[in-house]
């Protein structure tokens, strides 16, 4: 995605459960940067939220998962 090093960094992504927000979590997560994702709490988010989360763990950064109610 980038040339530029994010290790160190933290990003926050708003829809950060599933779709794009999702993946954009996964891809900064995976090149070094902390990812806190937040996401709109609805039962119909809540699996692929889940599932950004353990993607952001699996490449070994810290995480932070907030639900907007």
């Amino acid at each position: 995605m980038t040339d530029h090093s994010l290790n160190g960094k933290t990003v926050l992504i708003t829809g950060g459960g599933k779709n794009l927000g999702g993946l954009i979590a996964r891809d900064l997560a995976a090149n070094g940067a902390g990812a806190i994702a937040i996401h709109y709490n609805s039962p119909s988010s809540k699996d692929a939220a889940e599932e950004t989360v353990a993607a952001v763990q699996a490449a070994g950064q810290r995480r932070s998962h907030s639900r907007v109610t």
